[in-house]
């Protein structure tokens, strides 16, 4: 995947990375590999939105996600 065909994406990538940071910090999740205790927490810290959990492994897709309350979907 070259840069000059997915520009947005890799532009991107340093306010995604900042906002990740801020989130862990947030919901007081260290950062690194996440299981059901850091989905609580995170969960608990982002109160009033839904969360979706997306495999890693293609195709990604949704493996579990939180009832759809007033909010942003996340």
């Amino acid at each position: 995947m070259s840069p000059a065909r997915y520009p947005l994406r890799h532009s991107a990538a340093p306010i995604q990375t900042r906002r990740a940071k801020e989130l862990h910090r947030l919901a007081e999740v260290p950062e690194g590999p996440c299981g059901i205790r850091e989905f609580q927490q995170f969960q608990a810290a982002l109160s009033g939105n839904q969360l979706k959990v997306i495999s890693i492994d293609p195709p990604h897709h949704v493996v579990h996600h939180t009832t759809h309350q007033r909010g942003r979907t996340l």
